[in-house]
């Protein structure tokens, strides 16, 4: 009788194809998971700079003066860059998790109202993100500020 103290080249092989044929199925599906989860922090990101100028707006609106602007047939309210929302709300930058980039805290920031008298503002361009670099919205309104002013 023979004496067998080692593997086969076939069942090494054998035991290589089927770890081979595992990889090519995990790797892209974990890379499309983190591809997606990298999305949602930088919309979680922007949903943040929305949110601190949001409060900017809120509480500053007062001191604004109205200025009118024909060529959009929104009234412009006020120009403020990034670096007053940031003092205004007592944080000294900001910082996008997806690509580790500081956002230019001398980027400016309209802020408007638009037909509907909505507060709104507008970020043209904003580097530290990775996509979709304007930032427009609309978010405040009608009777919510009539509260506040």
């Amino acid at each position: 009788m023979l004496n067998k103290k080692g593997y086969t080249l076939v069942e090494l092989l054998s035991v290589l194809v089927i770890i081979s044929i595992i990889a090519l199925i995990i790797i892209p599906v974990s890379l499309r998971s983190l591809d997606i989860s990298n999305d949602k922090v930088e919309e979680t990101f922007k949903e943040r700079i929305k949110n601190l100028v949001d409060t900017y707006i809120l509480f500053n609106i007062k001191n604004v003066e109205l200025k009118e602007e024909d060529t959009t047939d929104d009234k412009y309210l006020k120009t403020v860059t990034l670096k007053d929302v940031l003092l205004y709300n007592n944080i000294s930058n900001v910082v996008n998790p997806k690509n580790s980039m500081g956002c230019n805290i001398e980027t400016l920031i309209d802020i408007y109202k638009d037909k509907n008298n909505n507060y709104c503002f507008k970020i043209e361009s904003l580097e530290c993100l990775t996509k979709d670099k304007i930032i427009n919205t609309c978010r405040w309104g009608g009777y919510l500020w009539k509260k506040y002013i």
